[in-house]
C-alpha cells in the first residue's frame, strides 16, 4: 500500500482572486480603523466592528485560497503584510489609549519589526526564498489578534480611560500564552531561513 501524499498547489502569478481581494479590503480597512480608534472622542466600539471584519476576511481569504486552489505569489507575500500592518494599528490604538501593559505590546512591535526587517535584508543577501508561515506561527498569530482586539473589546465596553476588568482580564490570559508561542514561532522561521 503506498503512503497517501499531498501536494501543494503551485503558487499563481494572479493578481485578481477572491483571496487577494480579501486581503486588498482588508488593507482597505487599516486607515479607517485607525481613525476611528484615534478618533476624539474615540470610537472604538466601531474599531472592534471593523477590527471584526478585518479578521474574518483574513480568515476567509486563506481558507478560500486553499480551498480553491486560489494560491498566488502575491497572497503569499501580502497576506502577512496585512497582518503586520493589522497588528500595528490595533497597538497604535491599544499604546494611545494605554488599553494594555505597554511592554507587552512593544515585545509584539519588535518581533514583528526585527522578522520584517531583518529576515527580509538576509534572506535577500542570502538570495534564499521567505519560509512558509509555520502551524505554530499561524495559531501564535491568531490568539495575538484575539488578545488584541479583547483589549480594544475591553476599552469599548468600559471607556479608553476604564476598560471593562474582566474582558481585559481575559484578553491576558489569551494574550500572554499567545506572544509566547508568537517569539516561539519567530525563531523557527529564523532557524527555517538559516537551514534553506
Amino acid at each position: 500500500m503506498q503512503p497517501m501524499t499531498t501536494t501543494q498547489p503551485v503558487p499563481s502569478d494572479a493578481i485578481w482572486t477572491i483571496p487577494n481581494l480579501l486581503t486588498f479590503l482588508r488593507l482597505a480597512m487599516l486607515p479607517v480603523y485607525l481613525w476611528v480608534g484615534l478618533d476624539t472622542p474615540p470610537r472604538l466600539g466601531w474599531a472592534v466592528v471593523i477590527g471584526t471584519l478585518m479578521l474574518v476576511t483574513d480568515l476567509a481569504d486563506g481558507a478560500i485560497a486553499r480551498k480553491t486552489g486560489a494560491i498566488t505569489k502575491l497572497g503569499i507575500r501580502l497576506d502577512p503584510l496585512a497582518d503586520r500592518l493589522s497588528f500595528v494599528v490595533a497597538i497604535i490604538v491599544i499604546l494611545v489609549h494605554e488599553l494594555a501593559w505597554p511592554w507587552l505590546v512593544w515585545v509584539i512591535l519588535i518581533r514583528d519589526a526585527l522578522l520584517v526587517v531583518v529576515g527580509v535584508i538576509a534572506l535577500k543577501i542570502t538570495h534564499r526564498e521567505i519560509p512558509p508561515v509555520s502551524w505554530l506561527g499561524k495559531r501564535a498569530s491568531f490568539f495575538v489578534t484575539v488578545g488584541l482586539g479583547s483589549m480594544i473589546i475591553a476599552g469599548a465596553v468600559g471607556t479608553p480611560q476604564d476598560p471593562n476588568e474582566p474582558i481585559q482580564i481575559a484578553a491576558y490570559v489569551v494574550l500572554l500564552p499567545a506572544v509566547v508561542a508568537y517569539l516561539f514561532s519567530a525563531a523557527g522561521y529564523v532557524r527555517a531561513a538559516v537551514h534553506r
